[in-house]
């Protein structure tokens, strides 16, 4: 066992730090099961697991930002699959820009299928797998015109994003 206090703060500090991260990462990768608290938008959710709140981003989807046509949509649509409901995460990851992120079960279903399927959320073509599924389903519900996709000029969260920075830089 290590004794902190014999050690200079300086490396104390350093271990200290190196141990929560370990921990951290070892829970990467792991399932997590719990209680849906909070719908976000129509791509984040806060989980209660083993305690403690969670965010996390659906894996492979992105969706259109609160302020962007479709966004209360979109998230009103995730809010009646999982809003206060048991939920399982696998596939968790870390992201430095985009936070944790992983495949959301609400009960039998994905939440990223059932959220690109009803045309609430684009493929991220950026972070999705190049064989997923999802580009099918989004290519069904383009076809059908659902969600999203009545409006002919609807505009990818990415880009909208990307104007809104822009904007604000002039």
């Amino acid at each position: 066992m290590l004794d902190f206090e014999s050690m200079p703060p300086a490396i104390a500090t350093t271990l200290a730090a190196l141990a929560c991260a370990l921990a951290a990462s070892s829970a990467l990768g792991a399932e997590l099961r719990g209680t849906i608290l909070r719908i976000e938008d129509g791509d984040t959710v806060t989980l209660l697991a083993q305690r403690r709140e969670v965010r996390l981003r659906l894996d492979s989807i992105d969706a259109p930002e609160l302020a962007q046509p479709f966004g209360k949509q979109s998230r009103k649509a995730l809010a009646a699959l999982c809003a206060g409901k048991q939920a399982r995460v696998t596939q968790l990851n870390e992201d430095p820009v985009r936070g944790r992120i992983g495949r959301l079960r609400c009960g039998r279903v994905d939440a990223s299928t059932h959220q690109v399927r009803s045309g609430m959320a684009w493929v991220y073509v950026r972070y999705a797998d190049p064989q997923s599924p999802l580009y099918r389903l989004e290519y069904e519900a383009r076809l059908k015109r659902q969600g999203l996709w009545s409006d002919a000029h609807a505009v990818a969260p990415w880009d909208w994003r990307q104007r809104k920075t822009a904007s604000k830089n002039w």
